[in-house]
């Protein structure tokens, strides 16, 4: 999709979505159940990810498959005992579609 910030996608149905999952995962990125429920919203790319710290080693990590970052696409924690998070969820361009 070659998408870039302020593009305007939707995040494709949970079917969709499964079909690009190996064990859960796409790329090495999980889609997990915090995520279903942004399936079929719109919403605004914030940024497109291709380096992240990683938080065990403080080191920085080079992405092998750059993700997304959606303005409204926002961890709860609710899955995870409630653990506080507020953290911006990261999104493989297979799981969006330009609107």
């Amino acid at each position: 999709l070659d998408l870039a910030d302020g593009d305007t996608v939707a995040v494709r149905d949970k079917a969709e979505i499964a079909g690009t999952l190996v064990h859960q995962r796409h790329r090495g990125l999980w889609f997990d159940r915090d995520m279903v429920r942004f399936c079929g919203q719109p919403d605004v790319v914030r940024k497109r990810v291709s380096r992240i710290i990683h938080e065990a080693t403080g080191r920085m990590v080079v992405m092998k498959s750059p993700c997304i970052v959606l303005e409204d696409g926002i961890a709860t924690g609710e899955f995870l005992r409630l653990c506080p998070q507020h953290e911006y969820i990261f999104w493989r361009e297979a799981w969006l579609k330009k609107r």
